[in-house]
């Protein structure tokens, strides 16, 4: 779901920004010739705003893609602690039962199998022990002076 509302954003800042770069010079190379110089420029200001608007309508999906933080097989994870190595998805299971009791109903959550870098074998976590490699590794650069 990420990925796909990071194309969707990039696809509109992209054909957005290229069509206000291509809609300047084509509208001086092309001018109708039935429109006075009021509408001409009233034209030619309404596409470049178009064209703006189209590139800023592309932050929308990739901001909703940033928002969702869930771990699919395949992703990146840490455990959260500075320096540990990245692990891989490899697994995933939704609904284990925890072992807990709320309101007399079984709490259930989601674990995930990894693959840790540093290790041989892959190993279960519990989704709350973990998270995207991504989130971790920008955060100790922000900590880390150079």
């Amino acid at each position: 779901m990420r990925d796909l509302l990071n194309v969707a954003g990039q696809s509109f800042i992209i054909s957005g920004f290229v069509f206000f770069i291509l809609v300047v010079p084509l509208y001086f190379i092309y001018p109708p010739l039935y429109t006075g110089l009021e509408d001409y420029a009233t034209n030619l200001l309404f596409f470049s705003k178009f064209g703006f608007f189209w590139t800023f309508v592309g932050i929308c999906p990739i901001i909703v893609s940033m928002a969702l933080k869930e771990i699919n097989v395949g992703d990146l994870v840490s455990h959260g602690s500075p320096g540990s190595s990245p692990g891989i998805v490899v697994g995933q299971l939704d609904g284990v039962p925890t072992g807990w009791l709320e309101d007399e109903q079984v709490v259930t959550a989601t674990r995930y199998r990894i693959y840790w870098q540093d290790q041989q074998d892959a190993r279960w976590h519990w989704e709350n022990s973990i998270s995207r490699y991504e989130e971790i590794s920008r955060s100790d650069e922000q900590e880390t002076p150079y």
